[in-house]
């Protein structure tokens, strides 16, 4: 590609109003100019910044193919400041579109440079990066995962080993430019102040000394420091914005801060990045209904390699069950005015927010700006080992809810008998029955199996044939006998834990929950499924897989109770209400693909989020469902594919508990 000077131009949904663009919509489009330009077949890399004051989204690039059609790929977030996405321009292709941003208002997005690269230098780059990855990424196409020839550069060079977080971080870094792109947003000169507060009892000088290195570098310059001790802290400057207070005035300081100014209790040691304060104001200003931000850290591991903690966005359940907004928590000080003193010293003595305060945070709805803010001077803490939930001894539901167990199935006699026995073996809930929904079995071995539980009062089997749809099968089945929880299994499925069907049918049963699902482990005994990442093309995956069990990770994701996005349909519990309430499965559009994701992201929009149980424990044997090409043709799958894209683009550009800056085409925790 010839060098050229890219420009972005509206294109829908988009407005310049004083030489900036305005989102009109949650789906604004820029087209790359000029169109002359693009030379399709060609592997390239699209540089790309965005404001420090906007929310990293993942950016969409729409190829154009003459005849109306298109093709969408997903882009990193830029949480530093900028980002890559490396691909191969589609065949045909007449125009690229982006669309920068999923929320309405004014937003900053710019294109640093559209360079080509070699496949040799691209692959070489994907070794160094992630071989299995890089080898994936050619294998892909052999084994039916890719759309494009040749290899996916995508899954070569989509992702950086967290280990590697320092060098990706300078890489991806830019200087804050507050005259064009960075240029601010609100009256930084009348703005909320930022009052930090300190805990600086035992505090070393040189603590003390780098955050104040820290605060003097914010571009935001309203901002003041109080260290909280009893005794004279030595070298202290002496400045109108740091003093030192005693312990006991703390509380009456914080409860004396105007309503609408921010606190934050930050740990000596620690050290924000300078855009950190300046991006909080601009949140505050953009959001005057949230009292709660946060942002990520990153953190000096005991091997002094820097490796960043990239949170969720909102997620109370797994607050409660592991604790995670960290440092980087900034308060409009009217929350507080409900607090209790004890709350309040504990929040300056840990500087983390005290869980009795945490617990009452759902109303406020906290707000994640999605970036690193700052440097912990100390690790962050190591996962606690995860809680043991309730056994079916203490599980006691109110009403004695009954749970229908529903098994799609063709032939495969062995298979299905083994996941039979292993439920009546191992599942102390006892209030449940059972149907097989038999999609035209012919072998002699499936029909003598059937037989037998003919006028069973617990197993049934309602026979369905004709060609495969899972969504239209799981529905007949839902639709035959009434029951309080719906528990739709694959038939290669085998029981671990006793306490599954009860802890499965607990969660279902909560008011804010839709579907339910736990840990699925391969016969080798390595994590298969905790839950789905969201993404687009073959993007949409099971994130962390392919751990051994108990594996540690920062967020001890693997090992407790939270929120996600969607259950796969393996082992999907829901409660028959909320089921028929959204339509079920869709049938029509989704009859094998992603028809799981489609009915999670359906429930959600009803206020039922997924919940992800580590303690609900099966064997995922055989993965009898894990290859579509075995019930729908190559183009069926496309077709169905391009239909759940297009219906719910701006969630899998953004899957709320899956961080923008984590690798898309990588199953550990890596960088995109």
């Amino acid at each position: 590609m010839k060098k050229t000077e890219f420009t972005l131009s509206p294109e829908q949904d988009v407005e310049i109003q004083g030489g900036r663009f305005i989102s009109t919509s949650s789906e604004p489009w820029l087209v790359i100019e000029p169109r002359a330009a693009i030379e399709p077949g060609k592997l390239i890399e699209i540089v790309y910044r965005t404001s420090f004051w906007d929310e990293p989204a993942r950016p969409v690039f729409r190829f154009w193919i003459s005849g109306g059609f298109w093709r969408d790929q997903i882009g990193p977030g830029p949480i530093a400041g900028a980002a890559i996405w490396t691909g191969r321009i589609p065949a045909g292709t007449i125009r690229i579109s982006v669309s920068p941003t999923n929320r309405l208002g004014r937003f900053d997005f710019d294109l640093s440079a559209i360079r080509r690269i070699s496949s040799g230098a691209l692959f070489a780059k994907g070794l160094r990066r992630q071989p299995r990855s890089a080898f994936a990424s050619i294998l892909g196409r052999r084994i039916g995962r890719g759309r494009e020839p040749g290899f996916r550069p995508d899954w070569a060079t989509g992702s950086t080993p967290i280990e590697h977080y320092a060098a990706w971080r300078k890489a991806h870094s830019r200087p804050i430019d507050l005259e064009r792109i960075d240029a601010p947003r609100c009256d930084w000169t009348t703005s909320a102040e930022i009052n930090v507060v300190v805990d600086a009892e035992h505090a070393s000088p040189a603590a003390l000394a780098r955050l104040i290195t820290a605060l003097r570098a914010q571009v935001y310059p309203r901002w003041r420091v109080i260290f909280v001790a009893d005794h004279e802290l030595s070298n202290l400057p002496d400045e109108p914005r740091i003093r030192r207070l005693p312990r006991n005035q703390v509380v009456a300081l914080l409860r004396s801060l105007p309503a609408e100014s921010i606190v934050a209790a930050i740990a000596a040691g620690d050290a924000p990045y300078p855009f950190a304060f300046a991006a909080i104001i601009e949140a505050a200003a953009r959001l005057p209904a949230t009292a709660i931000f946060y942002g990520d850290e990153d953190y000096p591991r005991f091997d002094h390699k820097l490796v960043p903690v990239l949170k969720p966005s909102w997620s109370p359940v797994l607050q409660a069950n592991r604790p995670y907004l960290g440092h980087a928590v900034f308060l409009r000080t009217r929350i507080l005015a409900d607090w209790p003193d004890d709350d309040l010293c504990a929040y300056v003595d840990r500087s983390e927010i005290p869980s009795p305060a945490a617990a009452r945070f759902e109303a406020a709805k906290p707000h994640s700006l999605r970036r690193v803010l700052l440097t912990r001077g100390q690790p962050w803490p190591e996962p606690q080992a995860p809680s043991i939930g309730p056994s079916s001894a203490t599980i006691r539901l109110a009403g004695n809810p009954s749970a229908l167990i529903i098994i799609p199935t063709r032939d495969r006699a062995r298979v299905l008998s083994r996941c039979l026995a292993s439920i009546f073996a191992k599942t102390a809930f006892d209030n449940f029955s059972i149907v097989i929904v038999d999609n035209g079995s012919i072998e002699p071995e499936a029909q003598r199996l059937f037989e037998t539980f003919r006028g069973d009062r617990i197993v049934s089997v309602l026979h369905s044939p004709g060609p495969f749809n899972d969504s239209s099968l799981c529905n007949a089945a839902a639709a035959r006998r009434k029951a309080d929880v719906l528990v739709f299994l694959d038939n290669d499925l085998e029981i671990l834990s006793e306490e599954w069907l009860g802890r499965l049918v607990t969660r279902a049963l909560l008011p804010d929950v839709g579907a339910v699902g736990g840990k699925l482990f391969g016969p080798d005994g390595r994590l298969q499924q905790a839950g789905v990442s969201l993404g687009m093309n073959d993007d949409t995956r099971r994130f962390r897989a392919r751990r051994p069990d108990g594996s540690a990770d920062l967020l001890g994701y693997n090992d407790v109770l939270r929120e996600v996005s969607a259950i796969p349909r393996a082992c999907l519990a829901v409660a028959r209400r909320k089921f028929m309430l959204v339509g079920g499965f869709d049938a029509d559009h989704l009859p094998v693909e992603h028809n799981d994701i489609d009915l999670c992201l359906r429930l959600s929009e009803k206020g039922w989020s997924a919940r992800f149980d580590p303690d609900v424990r099966l064997i995922h044997a055989e993965r009898a469902r894990s290859t579509s090409a075995a019930f729908c043709s190559e183009h069926e799958s496309a077709e169905q594919r391009r239909w759940f894209e297009a219906r719910w683009l701006p969630v899998l550009r953004d899957d709320p508990f899956f961080h923008p800056g984590l690798s898309l085409h990588s199953p550990d925790e890596a960088l995109g």
